[in-house]
């Protein structure tokens, strides 16, 4: 299995004129720039999206913070791998 910058020069390399991926790079360059999210929910984040009894009983308040959580983790994982990979501003 090649390599993420393998599999990414070979996608570059595919792509035929010189123009498209000028007017690709333009458009990522020129995307707005995306902020992390801020997570004020007081969850825990640990990667596992937790099931929710009905809230008509108990308080659950605790498991749908957490998943907020873990939500808004993953979100911030994914923007700063897309920066980094040049994807985003």
């Amino acid at each position: 299995m090649p390599s993420n910058r393998t599999a990414a020069l070979q996608l570059i390399g595919k792509i035929q004129a010189g123009r498209a991926l000028d007017t690709l790079l333009r458009q990522v360059h020129s995307a707005p720039a995306v902020a992390s999210l801020t997570d004020s929910t007081g969850g825990s984040a640990n990667n596992t999206l937790q099931a929710v009894g009905a809230t008509n009983g108990s308080d659950q308040s605790a498991a749908i913070n957490n998943n907020f959580a873990d939500l808004s983790a993953k979100v911030n994982e994914l923007i700063a791998a897309f920066k980094t990979a040049g994807l985003l501003p």
